[in-house]
């Protein structure tokens, strides 16, 4: 296995950029993600890499080796598809077999690898069905087992899960992961759903209108997104404007109101272009905000690191199992509608109760200023 390098990689369509300047490196072994809202230019980069596609500039390198202007059949690639695109003609293990048959790989040992292929993917007892007799789940299996019998240098993946059922997506997903890495291979997997990057991902880039807006683990996508776009795309998020006090490399001091109290975040900021005094968008995920109702606020926590935003009116609840979602209406200086995820045996609010919202100064993140008008 060798890493993948993307450097400069352009593709225009008339007079749409669908993918501008795109440079990454997948690590060799490393489950990657390409995701973004449609029409960011995900599958316009897959399909480079797989060679369907010449990029109008740029290069691609498997290892040191530049296949940019290769075609698919000589790039050593695996694909599996949103479709399966099985023979239903042919067998479970005749499916599998068919890319080592046009390898003219010895039928001893393409046997052993079909048989292995099949223990890894748990198709084990299933090698003389054919695709009708299988289901969603299993057929997906099928093409994962497939494009890995030939040992691929790189698996792309393509929205592998799209037509399967929400249970069984979240099975796949680990299943999927497991199989990869028990492999050993390098795979890059396009999706728009934000949950399989986030379960599945080692690392993600997630893009949009062609380029890249941040690239990271799934933990500091989340947690300490680049920009605007990337917190909410990644999940719900609150934003709330806060007023930048004074910032360095790593911390920021900020303030709601002139008359609020201060305190310390970290940031996405670049220190020598943050303008005190201007008003900066600070990130609070649903889980970490915590509402305490008015006639219970005693005005004084026991966690130092929550600190009182304001207060608010409970508008709408919606219960989960696990957690309970709601939505609630802030007061100067929280002016907006904002969302809250509580564990659900913490949920005691109704609509029109009045709260005190507390933040976690860890888990907040200030986010870039808007640039100057």
């Amino acid at each position: 296995m060798s890493d993948i390098h993307i450097d400069g990689l352009v593709k225009t369509f008339g007079s749409t950029r669908a993918v501008d300047g795109i440079s990454l490196t997948v690590r060799s072994g490393e489950m990657f993600f390409l995701v973004g809202p449609s029409g960011c230019g995900k599958t316009t980069l897959l399909r480079m890499l797989a060679g369907f596609s010449t990029p109008d500039s740029g290069q691609i390198r498997f290892g040191s080796e530049d296949v940019t202007a290769l075609a698919p059949n000589q790039r050593d690639i695996g694909m599996v598809f949103q479709g399966y695109a099985l023979w239903p003609h042919m067998t479970v293990a005749e499916n599998i077999g068919f890319g080592l048959k046009m390898r003219r790989v010895p039928k001893e040992e393409a046997d052993q690898r079909v048989t292995e292929v099949i223990d890894l993917t748990g198709l084990t007892g299933m090698g003389d069905r054919k695709p009708n007799a299988l289901s969603g789940g299993q057929q997906q299996r099928v093409a994962l087992a497939r494009a890995l019998v030939i040992r691929p240098n790189l698996l792309l993946l393509d929205e592998p899960l799209s037509n399967l059922d929400a249970k069984l997506r979240i099975e796949m997903r680990r299943e999927i992961r497991r199989i990869c890495k028990q492999s050993g291979t390098t795979a890059i997997y396009v999706t728009h759903d934000q949950d399989e990057a986030l379960s599945m991902s080692d690392r993600m880039a997630v893009l949009n209108a062609g380029r890249v807006q941040q690239c990271d683990t799934p933990v500091d996508s989340y947690r300490k997104p680049a920009s605007k776009f990337v917190a909410e795309f990644l999940g719900e998020a609150n934003l709330i404007l806060a007023e930048l006090v004074d910032v360095d490399d790593r911390f920021a001091r900020v303030r709601l109101a002139a008359d609020r109290p201060m305190f310390h975040v970290e940031h996405a900021m670049d220190p020598a272009q943050a303008r005190t005094g201007v008003a900066a968008p600070l990130m609070i995920r649903p889980a970490d905000l915590h509402p305490v109702p008015v006639r219970d606020d005693s005005g004084s926590v026991a966690n130092s690191d929550l600190v009182a935003l304001g207060q608010a009116r409970v508008i709408d609840t919606q219960f989960f199992g696990s957690s309970t979602s709601m939505a609630v209406e802030g007061e100067f200086p929280l002016e907006g509608t904002l969302r809250i995820q509580s564990p659900s045996q913490a949920a005691d609010l109704q609509e029109g109760d009045q709260v005190t919202l507390y933040g976690s100064q860890s888990a907040m993140w200030l986010l870039p200023q808007d640039p100057p008008a």
